[in-house]
């Protein structure tokens, strides 16, 4: 009876040690307009257990109590929103930026060794592996929204425009790829410019016309005198 109670004893410690397994969570979303502009938002779900855990104090505090920048330089903060929730905090930071600043970005430079992006008038390519920023939350998700044209992607799912990542790890890449929009050219305002550019010349035309009329009136006259 008594190894029975133990036992019971035993099985009730594990359910209890699962149910509080911290559960820290990072949800990180982009979004790409049809203007290239990028829009990051990232949302970090904190685990108060998870600020106490090895590696994770100064990072967790920093996230919470101090400036979290966009850029390595330091000179661009994201916008901060903190509030408190049943486990512990919700932390959003967000900041939006032209497609051109993408090499700035500090979560690219600092959390993945191998890293290749690509920025030019026909398209934006993003190629990154070996993530090893793993160890600040248990669950790390990474959502790309955009209406663009997307000829390259290794997202684990697709639905419409968003493309998902889940579970990132160290083993984690991304593989991203999506075309810059052409610009057509209104035939309208070639017609304005050749509309325009028409008026000058009959203007120097019928210069020249009169021009001629006043030099021939002139000769006639000496001619009659």
């Amino acid at each position: 009876m008594k190894t029975k109670y133990l036992f019971l004893i035993f099985v009730l410690f594990l359910f209890f040690s699962f149910i509080n397994v911290s559960a820290s969570s990072i949800n990180y979303n982009l979004q790409i307009d049809n203007d290239m502009n990028f829009h990051e938002k990232i949302v970090y779900n904190i685990d108060s257990k998870d600020i106490k855990r090895d590696g994770n104090y100064h990072f967790l505090t920093y996230i919470l109590d101090k400036p979290v920048y966009f850029d390595l330089q330091e000179e661009i903060k994201y916008k901060k929103s903190k509030s408190s929730t049943s486990k512990g905090y919700s932390v959003t930071l967000q900041h939006n930026y032209p497609y051109m600043f993408l090499s700035k970005s500090r979560i690219i430079n600092e959390c993945f060794t191998n890293k290749k992006y690509d920025t030019n008038s026909r398209y934006i390519s993003l190629n990154l592996s070996d993530f090893y920023c793993s160890h600040r939350a248990d669950n790390i998700k990474v959502i790309i929204n955009t209406s663009l044209n997307v000829t390259n992607s290794n997202a684990d799912s697709h639905n419409g425009n968003t493309y998902i990542w889940n579970d990132v790890s160290k083993d984690f890449s991304l593989r991203f790829k999506v075309q810059v929009p052409t610009i057509e050219e209104d035939p309208m305002d070639h017609g304005n410019e050749e509309e325009s550019g028409s008026e000058p010349e009959k203007k120097t035309t019928e210069k020249k016309h009169v021009s001629t009329v006043v030099i021939l009136s002139v000769i006639c006259t000496l001619f009659v005198v």
